[in-house]
């Protein structure tokens, strides 16, 4: 039962995912969301970190995107909506536009 609630405690890495297990423990039972979790399976497609892996730039391209001027340079603005959105997906989403090698 300890590795169910780890397994859980790593599935569920917002309050937001937390709220979604209680609700589908109170809704399905807790049996029905051992063996979903007991027999759960990635999909390839769905593998981020081996996305990633393949395709992250190396710091050497990283320093070209950095220094690259372009002819022409639209200022590119993003509009959000923020409320009721958790902290963390909102920092998270900040320090993406952050770090994003296009100079604005």
């Amino acid at each position: 039962m300890l590795n169910f609630f780890r397994k859980i405690a790593s599935a569920a890495t917002s309050p937001d995912k937390y709220k979604m297990c209680a609700t589908y423990i109170r809704q399905y039972g807790l049996r029905f969301i051992v063996d979903t979790i007991k027999n759960r399976k990635v999909p390839e497609y769905v593998n981020y970190n081996k996305w990633l892996e393949q395709n992250e730039p190396t710091n050497n391209e990283l320093d070209e995107q950095h220094s690259k001027k372009f002819e022409y340079s639209p200022k590119i603005s993003i509009v959000v909506d923020t409320h009721n959105a958790p902290i963390f997906y909102l920092s998270q989403m900040i320090n993406s536009v952050r770090n994003q090698t296009y100079s604005n």
